[in-house]
């Protein structure tokens, strides 16, 4: 997961539904993942179902107005395994600016609220060929002020953000050799609105970005030698990104309204790498990686 251009992620925004684990890679994963994992990896790997058809209905609630309610489905048959999650999280929450003695409006409360709905389909039609396909789609807005003493009631952050990944995976000589061909496509939505109030009456803003990030990939994992795992692999990668603000305000100057507009057009890049890196064990407790990458990039 990542947004078009950066990278980046609010994990605010994602919830543990249809999640199964939760791995940390610590340590440079470069050659695997990238420059930007030269601190380390999370993995956030999605639920797959087995068994018999399971469902469940969950509901919670708190103070400040929180309330949770989730719907799941999940099981297998032969060859089939699925898994689905929808859920609803609602709260009052509170302010968190402090009470000004000059503000018009009394201090409201920020609350937030998120949908989200995940799922798994996997397929296996013979012992050595697996398919995949993953899907994970959130809207969320939350509440927030401007600063600490400046309440505001109506300045919203809201996000759409969707996710589509599928994948082929074969393994060969007894699962010593394993081909992954893998396809992912990202999109977010952020809205920034914060409109005139009683005690904002002059100023007003809006900012929107959007991004986009296909990518490919084609992975081999091989164990030559025990105590030995290899993997080599080329990653294809194209990013679009776009962003829009304006901005309200009374010009002290000629006290008219005046406004200001800043925008970023799409703007596409596009990287290639490839990829080797050896992992070695040496008994349970010495570990040893050693890799290579290079990347091609289009802005460099």
């Amino acid at each position: 997961i990542g947004s078009g251009g950066d990278g980046l992620y609010d994990f605010s925004r994602l919830t543990t539904d249809n999640v199964e684990r939760v791995e940390v890679l610590r340590g440079s994963q470069s050659a695997l993942y990238g420059p930007a994992a030269v601190g380390g990896v999370v993995q956030i790997l999605t639920q797959k179902g087995q068994g018999p058809l399971r469902a469940s209905l969950t509901g919670e609630a708190g103070g400040c107005g929180f309330h949770r309610s989730s719907l799941g489905l999940s099981g297998s048959d032969r060859s089939l395994r699925y898994a689905l999650q929808a859920s609803h999280l609602e709260e009052q929450g509170r302010s968190a600016a402090e009470p000004n003695a000059s503000a018009k409006l009394p201090l409201e409360e920020d609350g937030s609220r998120a949908n989200n709905i995940s799922s798994s389909l996997g397929w296996e039609p013979v012992s050595f060929l697996s398919l995949r396909l993953i899907h994970r789609y959130s809207d969320s807005e939350t509440e927030i002020d401007n600063a600490a003493y400046d309440d505001d009631p109506n300045h919203t952050n809201r996000a759409r953000e969707g996710l589509v990944k599928g994948e082929v995976s074969a393994e060969f000589l007894g699962g010593d050799w394993t081909q992954t061909l893998s396809f992912s496509q990202t999109r977010q939505h952020l809205l920034d609105l914060n409109d005139k109030d009683l005690d904002h009456s002059t100023d007003a803003s809006r900012a929107s970005y959007q991004g986009r990030r296909d990518q490919f990939e084609w992975r081999q994992t091989l164990r030559p030698l025990s105590g030995h795992t290899l993997t080599l692999g080329f990653e294809n990668r194209q990013e679009w990104g776009d962003s829009l603000s304006t901005y309200e305000y009374l010009d002290w100057w000629t006290f008219l309204p005046a406004s200001s507009t800043s925008q970023f057009k799409e703007k596409t890049q596009r990287v290639n790498g490839w990829y080797l890196q050896d992992q070695m064990a040496f008994g349970e407790r010495v570990f040893l990686t050693a890799g290579v990458r290079a990347d091609l990039h289009d802005r460099f």
